[in-house]
């Protein structure tokens, strides 16, 4: 089976810490098909923020160790270019980046009703 890779933006890594989501399994569960990996740009993000944010220090121990790729740029910016030029998926419960990743063609799930991962049409 053909793997996709996904991005998980930081406040989805934060949301999942702080509402007990497993989020990975539940990826896992859900699309089988999809491969989550760590942005190096998220990654740095959680690092900054685990100095003050306790869920942010939590989701760094817990999901630091993903496959990581690259992108250019800063913050969603950096996401956003790693999906267009890799041809990698999002997840995201950020509206603007939700848009922007739409207009750029690039595949997007969100976390609905606060706990189910679904595709954003």
């Amino acid at each position: 089976m053909l793997r996709i890779k996904l991005i998980i933006d930081t406040n989805t890594f934060i949301y999942a810490v702080q509402n007990r989501i497993d989020i990975l399994e539940s990826i896992r569960m859900s699309f089988p098909q999809l491969e989550p990996v760590m942005s190096l740009c998220v990654l740095n993000e959680l690092r900054h923020l685990s100095h003050n944010n306790p869920h942010a220090k939590i989701a760094l121990s817990l999901f630091q160790n993903l496959p990581s790729v690259d992108g250019k740029g800063q913050g969603d910016d950096c996401i956003l270019n790693a999906c267009v030029e890799k041809g990698i998926g999002l997840l995201t419960s950020d509206k603007e980046l939700l848009n922007r990743a739409r207009i750029n063609n690039v595949k997007v799930l969100t976390v609905q009703d606060g706990r189910h991962i679904v595709w954003y049409h």
